[in-house]
C-alpha cells in the first residue's frame, strides 16, 4: 500500500519529468529552427522530430502518471496520450519519422519539411 507522502513524492517526480521533457523539447525546437534557417534540412527535421517526441512523452506522462516508453515512434506515443488521430495525422507523424530517420531528403521531402516547419513554428506548446 502506498502512503500519502510516497504518492505525493511520485506525483512530484512525474511533474519534474513532464517539465524536463517540455524544457528540452523547447531547446531542441529552437535548435531545429536555427538549422532550418541555415538550410541544414535533414538536421532540422531530426531536431523537430526530437522536440515533437519529447512533447508527446510529456503528454504521455501527464495522461498516464507513468514514465513514457523508450521509443521514437511518434504514432505510438500519440496513441498513448489518448488523442484520436485522423488518418492525415497518422500519415504526418509516420512521414516525419520516416524522413527524420532517412539519410537524404528528396525535393518532395524538402517541400514537406518546409510546410511542416511553417505549421510547427506557428503553433504553441501548452503544459495543461
Amino acid at each position: 500500500m502506498i502512503r500519502l507522502h510516497d504518492n505525493t513524492r511520485m506525483i512530484s517526480d512525474l511533474n519534474k519529468t513532464v517539465d524536463y521533457w517540455l524544457e528540452t523539447a523547447a531547446y531542441d525546437l529552437e535548435t531545429g529552427k536555427t538549422l532550418l534557417r541555415s538550410k541544414r534540412y535533414p538536421y532540422a527535421l531530426f531536431f523537430g522530430h526530437l522536440a515533437l517526441e519529447k512533447i508527446l512523452k510529456a503528454l504521455v506522462v501527464k495522461k498516464t502518471n507513468q514514465h513514457a516508453p523508450f521509443t521514437h515512434s511518434l504514432i505510438m506515443l500519440a496513441g498513448r496520450t489518448g488523442a484520436e488521430l485522423s488518418g492525415r495525422d497518422s500519415r504526418s507523424l509516420g512521414g516525419i519519422h520516416g524522413i527524420s530517420y532517412g539519410s537524404t531528403l528528396s525535393g518532395c521531402e524538402a517541400r514537406l519539411l518546409s510546410e511542416m516547419h511553417q505549421g510547427v513554428c506557428q503553433g504553441k506548446v501548452y503544459r495543461d
